[in-house]
């Protein structure tokens, strides 16, 4: 009965594990995500000074992420992402609007593509 109640302990607790890594990878992208958005919206405007204190924050956001996403992830992808939102950073500095439109549409896909692989679906597990 000890080993009944020890194994159903271990799978629940696997299973809480998985539960965590998945909300804490969905809550992350979908964050960065939607800060890259307002990064946009503020290019649009035309309010540059406001988009560079933005994108500096949203690498900040990454790079404490990104410390617990190595655990879970594979570490190109994270090494990726971080490149680009520094690539936004430059592009904004240096007003490259067209780069920065387009790194920035790169990195939503990026985005996008973690938090699908995450979910526990069928295509995702086989």
């Amino acid at each position: 009965m000890k080993r009944l109640i020890l194994s159903m302990s271990l799978v629940a607790f696997a299973f809480l594990v998985a539960f965590i890594e998945v909300w804490y990878v969905n809550y992350a992208s979908s964050d960065a995500i939607n800060d890259l958005s307002r990064i946009t919206d503020l290019i649009e405007l035309n309010e540059k000074e406001k988009a560079m204190e933005n994108t500096e924050k949203i690498i900040e956001k990454w790079e404490n992420s990104s410390k617990y996403f190595n655990i879970f992830l594979l570490h190109e992808e994270i090494e990726t992402i971080s490149e680009n939102l520094e690539e936004i950073n430059e592009a904004i500095k240096y007003d490259d609007i067209n780069r920065f439109f387009q790194v920035s549409a790169k990195t939503k896909k990026r985005l996008e593509i973690i938090k699908e692989d995450e979910f526990p679906l069928l295509d995702n597990v086989l």
